[in-house]
């Protein structure tokens, strides 16, 4: 069976071989082939050059930056900074035209914005800290604005001030000046001392060391209590801490604590959630982003990896794994003996089996959503090509490679073997003295005959460090100017290309594609919704479903409604119908996920508005006596409203004759509920 299954995989792949080279596009070369080693990084019409020990920084046309002889050089915020030859770890900066910026050379140095370098003279301890006094350059003048006199010195995140330090502990002493070295600090409320990802700056008053949270306009949301900030928490919360103690604040201008401080340990997770824990308490409590409490971990005492829909945590004194909800029920495993892992951006989560990654064939993988992908003892091995929305599987024995997405589905590519770049959606293959690129469907983007070997800049890194700090030329350096594709072209030439981004979208489960595909046709799913198909749906995005349903059969209310968390239209719109209300002091909650019952409640409210009544047989469950209280009945009756006939339920139980009320509501269990409701008010 599995040797049928393979010869049916290849030819699927020669089907796609004869049929992708239809369909080529023409790459964008944004660093040309004419150097002789591997650019690295660009910026405008320069480019860095580097191999395994030394940097050039070239013109794009390939004419050398003259600037000594037999240096080290370094492309940085525009100007070329250079080790010369003899002179370990000192630095000097010249111009892009070849003009010396600065007199004399340095143990630190780093270019950052607004022409300006920040300089230090000491001496470098393992691993990697300096120990000396920092100053500033203007590299325009060549002059000092900030004299070597200060411990710490750094830019502000918003690139208008350098602030500099002196002190350890409670006797630090800041400084700021501004970018001509005139000192501002009594005139400041607040410096910018980082920048946060959302939009949001981390904030220090200069006369206390206390730090806070403002806006990009530099409106404060929190009060400048704080000694350290955590993560802000999707635009709701920041964890904060004070006298080492950590809570979370709300970043609404109000400083009003969502949890009080008095925690050991704050974590911010990528589900938009967060947990705390205090050291003496077995349990973990995890609360949403607006601060309102999701679950306690119970025996679960330890937090492997918060990823997606779900959260893998162990119970050590039971040695088991298990991965919760994002409304605390256990939906994977639980596993016996084993751990979970996943990288940042990835889609998967790695379980392993025996508490060690030494054996990848008992490797399990489970996708975002709690799906098993890879069991263990699968016979395959992975490979370095996983990444965000795909991964690549090595069969030793038959020698293939089997790439698979998120969603389950199998990718029928050209070639069994390739690197793979799952994220910008090409695959890059190397045969031989030949090279080419496809897209994840086996199209042919880059055609055999134009280059002897191709590499995605995600897989290639440098080893040397130029001991600068911020300028080392390694695989996480540069990104946004560095070249998708690196190449070699079939003069032995090196340079840089970009390709179109072919993003993959997941697919929605067979079971709801064709109901969903209706429903658009109907015009019952806004284009903000017709995404992220098996995701979480949201109170905000269940409320932006509805909209359309009731405006379809006419209903709307005159009454008004507030919330102080939202004023989306569609939200305010379903509320004054009464269909969908606050969770407290006046919130909505629109980014809390929806709960089963929740979307039960709902959907009833929605059919007695809509004059949809129940006329199937009542259906009892199994774990009815896990219904909340308020949902009883409402699970009750949507269960019993039926759209074509007794086993065509608007909303079923989910499997085992249970109804799971505490599982989380997807957006394609929402459109599928939603349109079938909408066919029982059709045919009354």
């Amino acid at each position: 069976m599995r040797g049928k299954r393979y010869a049916a995989l290849l030819f699927c792949i020669v089907f796609m071989h004869s049929m992708s080279f239809m369909n080529v596009a023409k790459e964008n070369t944004v660093i040309p082939f004419i150097f002789d080693e591997m650019p690295v990084y660009f910026e405008g019409e320069y480019v860095n050059i580097a191999n395994d020990t030394r940097g050039y920084v070239y013109t794009l046309d390939g004419k050398h930056i003259e600037t000594m002889e037999n240096e080290n050089e370094i492309l940085e915020n525009g100007y070329i900074k250079v080790e010369p030859r003899g002179e370990e770890t000192q630095w000097t900066v010249f111009t892009t035209l070849g003009q010396r910026a600065i007199e004399g050379a340095y143990d630190l140095l780093m270019v950052v914005e607004n022409d300006i370098a920040i300089v230090g003279n000491g001496t470098w301890r393992p691993p990697g800290i300096f120990l000396g006094k920092y100053g500033a350059i203007d590299l325009k003048t060549g002059k000092v604005v900030v004299p070597l006199e200060y411990e710490r010195l750094s830019m502000s995140a918003d690139t208008s001030y350098l602030i500099a330090e002196n002190g350890h502990g409670s006797e630090i002493k800041y400084y700021a000046f501004d970018l001509l070295g005139k000192e501002v600090s009594d005139l400041l409320t607040f410096v910018c001392i980082d920048e946060y990802d959302n939009a949001y700056y981390k904030v220090l008053n200069l006369k206390t060391g206390l730090v806070g949270l403002a806006d990009k306009d530099k409106k404060l949301l929190t009060a400048m209590n704080y000694d350290e900030l955590g993560s802000v928490v999707f635009e709701s919360a920041v964890l904060v801490k004070k006298d080492e103690y950590w809570g979370a604040s709300s970043i609404d201008g109000t400083d009003k604590l969502l949890q009080p401080i008095e925690y050991n340990h704050a974590i911010s997770h990528q589900n938009k959630m967060y947990s705390l824990h205090k050291r003496l308490e077995e349990e973990i409590s995890f609360f949403y982003g607006d601060g309102g409490f999701a679950f306690s971990s119970g025996k679960y005492n330890e937090i492997n990896v918060a990823y997606g829909d779900i959260i893998y945590l162990q119970n050590h004194q039971d040695k088991l794994l298990a991965g919760f909800s994002k409304t605390g029920q256990i939906i994977v495993g639980p596993f016996k003996d084993a751990y979970a892992s996943a990288y940042e951006q990835d889609d998967f989560v790695r379980i392993y089996r025996g508490m060690s990654d030494i054996d990848v064939s008992s490797v399990m993988i489970i996708n975002k959503w709690g799906e098993i992908l890879v069991p263990y003892d699968n016979g395959v091995s992975l490979s370095n090509d996983i990444s965000e929305k795909g991964l690549s599987l090595y069969n030793l024995e038959k020698d293939t490679t089997l790439r698979i997405m998120a969603d389950g589905t199998h990718l029928a590519t050209i070639s069994t073997s390739g690197t793979t770049d799952y994220k910008r959606g090409h695959v890059i293959f190397n045969d031989g003295n030949d090279a080419y690129v496809t897209d994840l469907m086996g199209n042919i983007l880059i055609p055999k005959g134009r280059y002897k070997a191709l590499y995605s800049s995600e897989r290639v890194s440098f080893n040397f460090d130029f001991k600068s700090m911020n300028a080392q030329v390694d695989d996480n350096t540069y990104v946004k100017n560095k070249p998708q594709i690196y190449g070699i072209d079939k003069q032995g030439k090196y340079g840089g290309l970009e390709l179109p981004q072919i993003p993959y979208i997941y697919k929605a489960h067979a079971w709801a594609k064709n109901d969903i595909d209706e429903a658009i046709q109907k015009g019952l799913v806004p284009k903000d919704q017709q995404r992220d198909w098996r995701d979480t749906t949201t109170r905000a995005d269940f409320c932006r479903l509805l909209k359309p349903l009731l405006d379809h059969f006419g209903q709307n209310s005159g009454k008004q409604v507030a919330f102080t968390d939202t004023n989306d239209p569609d939200i305010l719109a379903v509320a004054a119908l009464g269909i969908v209300h606050g969770t407290g002091e006046d919130k909505f909650s629109p980014n809390r996920p929806l709960t089963r019952q929740e979307a039960a409640v709902i959907l009833a409210r929605t059919a007695r508005l809509l004059s949809v009544e129940p006329t199937g047989e009542v259906k009892t469950f199994d774990d009815r006596a896990d219904f909340a209280p308020w949902a009883k009945e409402e699970i009750t009756y949507v269960n019993g409203v039926v759209y074509a006939n007794d086993d065509a339920r608007v909303m079923q139980g989910a499997s085992e004759n249970k109804f799971l009320p505490q599982s989380y509501y997807t957006r394609e269990q929402s459109i599928v509920t939603i349109l079938r409701l909408y066919r029982a008010k059709r045919d009354l």
